[in-house]
């Protein structure tokens, strides 16, 4: 596939999975790739929905482990025709379908109740007076709340899911506040917390979430955390094993 300009090709899990890539729009990282890892999805599981879908890193990995539909939902045009070619190259176009819309859009295009697994890599940062926003818009857009902020994501989630239906997402540890309350605003229960380390003696710098529609966040599993690396530029065993898959 022919590569625009400033376009590159990464590859993960053991160079069979190649992604198209560009550091002057975006990047995926690791934090896309935890969250691949962890979403789970019944082999019931007919339609998943990848919000905030970037360049398609996180639903690309995902046809790893599901044979459902994955609608792939970006607002910024070149990261979506970016996930487009992705999909071609990975010879997953029938099963990936990108919806180059606004989020809040999404009841336009898929059924209230019908979804069965949401994931998510939102957006972190609030944009406040003193943001210290990208100058590169698309990155900015990408990291900061400025097209769509948490409670809308979460609204959205809780309209498109089935009751029952999971939604996973991967965010910042210092949002914790405003995450439990707005997953309980929207009757997403948690029930698991991951928080992910750098290093052993680092603070958490992210937390992976698992919430069920319709499920009380009475009891949440605190599961081990996740540490990055052994030592600088070593991996650990288990982030060894997410990435190589």
């Amino acid at each position: 596939m022919d590569l625009k300009e400033n376009e590159r090709i990464d590859y993960i899990f053991d160079q069979k999975m190649p992604i198209i890539q560009s550091e002057e729009v975006f990047s995926f990282s690791l934090d896309a790739v935890i969250l691949a890892y962890y979403t789970r999805i019944s082999s019931r599981a007919k339609v998943v929905v990848d919000l905030c879908a970037g360049n398609g890193a996180v639903a690309t990995f995902l046809t790893r482990k599901t044979k459902a539909k994955i609608y792939e939902i970006e607002i910024q045009e070149q990261l979506a025709e970016m996930a487009q070619r992705t999909a071609i190259l990975n010879q997953a176009e029938d099963q990936i379908n990108i919806l180059n819309i606004d989020l809040k859009d999404s009841l336009k295009y898929l059924k209230h109740d019908s979804v069965d697994v949401i994931c998510c890599n939102p957006p972190y940062f609030k944009v406040t007076p003193s943001s210290q926003q990208n100058p590169n818009q698309t990155l900015a857009i990408a990291r900061h709340e400025i097209k769509t902020n948490l409670d809308e994501i979460v609204h959205v989630s809780m309209q498109l899911l089935k009751s029952g239906g999971r939604a996973f997402f991967i965010h910042r540890p210092e949002r914790l506040t405003d995450i439990l309350a707005v997953f309980d605003q929207y009757n997403l229960g948690i029930n698991r917390l991951k928080f992910i380390h750098s290093f052993k003696d680092a603070n958490s710098k992210m937390v992976f979430i698992e919430a069920i529609k319709g499920k009380s966040s009475e009891g949440i599993k605190v599961e081990p955390p996740l540490y990055i690396f052994e030592k600088e530029d070593v991996y650990t065993n288990e982030m060894s094993q997410i990435i190589h898959g």
